[in-house]
């Protein structure tokens, strides 16, 4: 199965990212055989894929339109994206033709993981000036001119629905995100601390003293006293 994925290493997305922006992605099935396909990301609620699944007949190809919701603030320029996504490939055979579509990639990824080809894709963010400057990348966004075959869907809501079931994509990157989290967190740590070594200590609670005694010592005593004078003046009576 000979499948060309166009671009075929990053989608790149133009800034400002503070307005939807639109990327396009090319799949061609210079095979024989029809083959299905399946877009996946690690940001589902980010992207909007158009259409993130069908059927590409032999010999033919089908551009998908990928689009980036608007930032409610832009990204510093120095932000690098981590987003990225997943296209997978399987051939359709005779006994896969016949698989209900709500089925069809549980029953693929079931009893025929071995066919499928995967071509993972890093996203990043690119100036206005510098993608206005830069050749298309590898004739994608040509594409877009190009009639597309019509494909047959194997997921009826492809507007707005990306799999959610996006595996790993790179370990080491999680990894990396781990440390960085726990080096943020001891770094609250650390602050805490310090805000704790500055604040004043709370003034501890004193009962209300007289010539150094407590107060109610003193009353204790006055009453005691008064109580005593008064049985022994009328034991005298």
């Amino acid at each position: 199965m000979t499948i060309t994925i166009t671009p075929p290493e990053t989608l790149s997305f133009q800034r400002p990212l503070t307005k939807v922006s639109e990327e396009t992605l090319l799949i061609e099935n210079s095979s024989s055989q029809e083959v299905a396909f399946k877009v996946k990301t690690t940001a589902p609620k980010v992207y909007c894929v158009r259409p993130n699944a069908g059927t590409i007949p032999a010999g033919d190809k089908i551009t998908i339109l990928v689009m980036m919701q608007a930032h409610p603030e832009e990204p510093p320029v120095a932000q690098k994206c981590k987003d990225k996504f997943l296209i997978q490939t399987v051939p359709l055979n005779d006994v896969l033709k016949s698989v209900p579509t709500n089925e069809f990639w549980s029953h693929v990824d079931a009893h025929y993981k071995d066919d499928i080809v995967q071509k993972k894709l890093r996203c990043t963010y690119v100036d206005a000036n510098a993608a206005d400057s830069t050749p298309l990348t590898n004739g994608a966004k040509s594409a877009q001119a190009e009639p597309d075959v019509q494909s047959k869907t194997l997921n009826t809501t492809v507007d707005n629905t990306i799999d959610l079931d996006a595996p790993e994509l790179d370990e080491q990157q999680s990894m990396d995100e781990v440390t960085r989290l726990n080096l943020e967190l001891d770094a609250y740590k650390n602050e805490v601390e310090a805000l704790r070594a500055r604040a004043p200590e709370a003034p501890k609670s004193k009962s209300l003293t007289k010539n150094g005694v407590p107060l109610p010592a003193v009353i204790l005593i006055v009453v005691l006293s008064f109580l005593i004078s008064f049985f022994i003046n009328r034991g005298s009576a």
